[in-house]
């Protein structure tokens, strides 16, 4: 009986949020408010959740999450399949052309699917950068995104539960760079977050900086980006910050800073809900990987040995069982298991997977 009234009760539950959808912040207009659906950009009213770990099943594909691409090396993309680590497959693509013009290939990011690779490409008439997409197993299907309204265009991210893009876009050579987004068919290009804009950071206003890698979050509802500070002036000269806001650009929210630091890079948001980055204290200085659990914005240094050369980026970064590292000057990677025991995260011992 105390089975057929939970019951009951849940389905009232539902049937009550539903009739309340058109009146709650329901993105996706599935009857679960945004707030407690674990997919808020993908409609399941069922909210499925097969390996419980607080992503619907309608926001994970498991071909993509086990697909990892190189920076762009040679003018082509480096793809490995990591489904099992102990055997990863390594393909590559051919160079790719746009009217008789091979591609720089830049920055790549694999879409929700796992079938789309997006990157970007510095090599256009008059210096000009574009964000081009293709077809991730053989080149195929060549699409330019953006239309060059935004010359220098720069760092793109697929978002894991829609079809969009979100890159650094910028109008020159100088600081005029803001966050964009765009649709993966090249339609629906918008300005989101205006960074010329003041950001108070530890009580400072601080002024715009041009590194801002945008990633969205697990379920796609959020931002976020890194900011090189300069605040002449102020408490500290520079400021280097993580800052986490909306899809749509608002709420924005410095989660992490520090003083007297300008060289933060490879910005990572992990499945089970981590903002990732490296740091350098200068440019000697060797790199480190910091974690940041999103939920308490608890900030913890990983330790391992990420070699004498460092590396070029982080190719991944999930953090439940590793991260993976691409060398500097090179197109290799390489995984390193990942233990968590409370606040320490160690790296274990590295492998090669290509």
């Amino acid at each position: 009986m105390k089975n057929r009234r939970a019951h009951f009760y849940f389905i009232l539950l539902m049937a009550a949020l539903v009739f309340l959808s058109g009146c709650i912040n329901d993105a996706d207009k599935d009857g679960i408010p945004n707030a407690v659906d674990n997919c808020p950009a993908v409609a399941n009213a069922d909210q499925a959740d097969a390996d419980e770990d607080g992503i619907g099943d309608a926001c994970e594909t498991a071909e993509a999450q086990d697909i990892i691409v190189s920076a762009g090396y040679a003018n082509r993309y480096y793809v490995v399949d990591i489904t099992s680590k102990a055997n990863p497959v390594e393909t590559f693509s051919t160079e790719l052309e746009d009217g008789g013009r091979v591609l720089d290939i830049r920055q790549p990011t694999v879409n929700s699917t796992g079938e789309r690779v997006y990157f970007s490409d510095p090599s256009g008439p008059e210096g000009q950068w574009a964000l081009y997409g293709a077809d991730l197993a053989d080149g195929s299907n060549l699409q330019k995104i953006t239309d060059n309204s935004i010359p220098l265009v720069h760092f793109p991210d697929a978002s894991p539960a829609a079809a969009k893009i979100v890159f650094m876009g910028c109008t020159d050579v100088s600081d005029v760079c803001s966050i964009y987004t765009v649709n993966e068919n090249g339609t629906g290009q918008s300005m989101i977050a205006d960074i010329a804009e003041e950001l108070e950071i530890n009580g400072d206003m601080t002024g715009a900086g041009n590194l801002y890698a945008p990633v969205f979050s697990p379920d796609g509802t959020k931002i976020a980006y890194l900011r090189d500070s300069v605040c002449p002036g102020c408490k500290a000269d520079n400021y280097s910050a993580v800052v986490v806001m909306n899809a749509d650009g608002s709420g924005q929210e410095a989660v992490s800073w520090e003083e007297e630091v300008k060289f933060y890079d490879n910005l990572h948001w992990t499945a089970d809900n981590y903002l990732v980055w490296s740091r350098r204290d200068n440019d000697l200085a060797p790199q480190e990987i910091v974690a940041l659990r999103v939920a308490d914005k608890q900030r913890i240094t990983l330790s391992g040995n990420w070699g004498d050369n460092g590396f070029v980026w982080l190719a991944c970064a999930r953090l439940a069982d590793g991260i993976i590292l691409q060398p500097a000057y090179t197109s290799d990677m390489v995984y390193y298991p990942v233990t968590i025991a409370g606040d320490t995260v160690a790296a274990g011992t590295p492998l090669p997977l290509n």
